[in-house]
């Protein structure tokens, strides 16, 4: 049965993998922006210092790493993704199995990569609008799984890796690193009394230590006010960031009103229905037949036209499906505290999942925001939800009962994902740094102003584009000639930033400027002029527009310098 259960994984896991194999990432998103960054690193660029990034180092210099090493090409980035796919996956399970069945184990693994790892648009796991989610991310499961295990097998040494992987993960963001830290403290506060002091110590300080390190390296090679107010967070302009995302948040009572009715009644009505199907089948006989066809009938409901679905996910992965789980976590990591203090596993791995769970979410006072990154257990979260809430109906097979109920939506939504990849990423960008499959609106405009900067510019020109579709530097292999990796509102935050870019490119006086039509609704602005009107102004005045895309949904503007725009071709 294993054997055949890992079989089953492998073969959903391939046919992901190939439906969607090239159309990862979105082509006019940040995806640019993070190879473009991770690029320039490779060829020599200081983090921080000559490219900027909101994040922390060790996704970039991992990424840049590898492209030293294999060449700089999408292929190796989406090999580095599916590596983080596999590598979570692998975590995933480890951590899971100690409260969920095997079958509760594989639906909600298969759910990760459905509802998570491979979806549509900005936030897929292979090609994120950042690889500091991501690595954050296998890093902080990472230190969970490593701090459940030393919770149950209590040794410093143990401590000593869960703490150097929480370390990690927040070189990649800081609130996955509180989160891994916070967990592997609670782990060690699990531990018998008289070993305690010395594992707290040991689960915490070889993580600070090597953050700490990182920390003075580049402060060794980027003075601590660029580090921090030009780059970290933008701290100039991070309250206004903060409170975008936030008025994106549901509230409580719409997350209530939307969830409760579907997982805490119809889903366990209906596993509680299968599950006595499953136990008449037992019985033999004429019953065996009837219990079945109940069972699969319960199951099938979804599949029923106009049937309500009963998983609320969109393409961005943002809806309210998933919002409501990290108070859950909390509650369930509250019931099973003190089963955890006397020594019991499955109570432990429940408190400390519940704790690392919300403490990813306090930034939205635990109401979980983009669940591609944030919420990983959230869907094994479901599927013992509703298992549990059965089971004070019905006494046998509600675990199975469970899994199958959550597994058909998770099917449905791997079908609906499959056909809008078939159907809409079809248009092919293809160039010497790799090929990528994205929507027309999206590739053909981009695809023309890439072959316009290759055939009318060389590899020593500097081409900027605003405000991120960087995409064209990284396909088109020209250097963008600012700092910045984007000037979405707010990134220069102040009329001072404005000028700093502008005397980067009156130093470098690129040889193409491409703007693009790009709007930003969740900041309340329009194009490049509305928040950045000097850098628009400058542009305007020192340069001609020599090419615009059509159609007007995704347009881009390419721009040469006044004083050679006589000379250049027609497109």
């Amino acid at each position: 049965m294993p054997g055949l259960r890992a079989a089953a994984l492998a073969a959903i896991f391939a046919a992901l993998v190939g439906v969607s194999f090239g159309r990862w990432g979105h082509a006019r998103a940040d995806l640019g922006g993070a190879l473009d960054r991770a690029a320039r690193i490779a060829d020599g660029a200081i983090l921080y210092r000559d490219v900027q990034s909101p994040y922390g180092p060790l996704p970039d210099y991992v990424v840049a790493g590898a492209f030293r090493l294999f060449g700089i090409h999408l292929a190796i980035a989406s090999t580095i993704g599916l590596a983080l796919v596999l590598l979570e996956s692998f975590l995933l399970w480890r951590i899971v199995r100690r409260f969920c069945t095997p079958a509760q184990s594989s639906v909600g693994l298969v759910a990760f990569w459905v509802l998570f790892a491979f979806t549509p648009g900005l936030f897929g796991w292979v090609l994120p609008n950042t690889f500091a989610s991501t690595g954050g991310a296998t890093l902080a499961t990472l230190a969970l799984a490593l701090a459940v295990t030393a919770r149950e097998r209590p040794c410093p040494a143990r401590f000593v890796a869960a703490s150097i992987a929480a370390g990690a993960a927040g070189l990649c963001k800081p609130d996955y690193g509180f989160a891994a830290a916070l967990t592997v403290l609670a782990a060690a506060l699990l531990a018998p009394v008289e070993r305690r002091g010395r594992l707290v110590i040991a689960g915490l300080l070889p993580g600070l230590l090597v953050a700490l390190a990182t920390l003075a390296l580049f402060l060794c090679l980027v003075s601590f006010d660029v580090l921090v107010f030009d780059n970290l967070y933008r701290v100039r302009s991070l309250g206004r960031t903060l409170a975008a995302l936030r008025a994106g948040v549901p509230s409580w009572r719409d997350l209530i009103a939307t969830n409760a009715p579907r997982y805490l009644v119809e889903m366990p009505l209906r596993a509680a229905g299968v599950a006595l199907g499953l136990t008449l089948a037992e019985r033999g006989g004429a019953r065996r037949l009837a219990g079945l066809v109940v069972a699969a009938v319960l199951v099938a409901l979804p599949l029923l036209p106009g049937y309500r679905a009963p998983l609320d996910f969109t393409f961005l992965a943002s809806s309210l499906g998933f919002a409501w789980s990290p108070a859950t976590w909390l509650v369930v990591a509250a019931v099973a505290l003190p089963a955890a203090r006397r020594g019991e596993a499955a109570a432990a791995a429940l408190v400390l999942a519940g704790l690392w769970s919300a403490a990813l979410a306090v930034r939205w006072d635990l109401r979980l925001v983009w669940p591609a990154y944030y919420g990983v257990l959230a869907p094994f979260l479901l599927i013992s939800v509703v298992g549990r809430v059965a089971a004070l109906l019905v006494s046998r097979h509600t675990a199975l009962a469970a899994a199958c109920v959550v597994a058909v939506p998770v099917v449905l939504q791997g079908v609906a994902y499959a056909q809008h990849f078939t159907r809409y990423y079809r248009f092919v960008l293809a160039y010497p740094r790799g090929t990528m499959k994205t929507q027309a609106v999206d590739g053909q405009p981009m695809a023309t102003v890439i072959d316009y900067v290759r055939a009318h510019t060389t590899a020593t020109d500097w081409v900027a584009v605003y405000p991120e579709e960087r995409l064209i530097n990284f396909f088109s292999e020209r250097r963008h000639p600012t700092r910045d990796s984007g000037v979405g509102p707010g990134w220069l935050a102040t009329p001072a930033d404005e000028e700093s870019c502008i005397a980067e490119l009156e130093a470098r006086r690129p040889r193409v400027i491409v703007l693009s039509n790009r709007r930003w609704p969740e900041f309340g602005a329009q194009a490049l002029g509305s928040y950045n009107p000097l850098l628009r102004a400058w542009i305007e005045r020192e340069y001609v527009p020599v090419l615009t895309t059509m159609p007007a949904l995704v347009r881009y503007t390419v721009f040469v310098p006044r004083d050679v725009s006589a000379a250049v071709p027609p497109p």
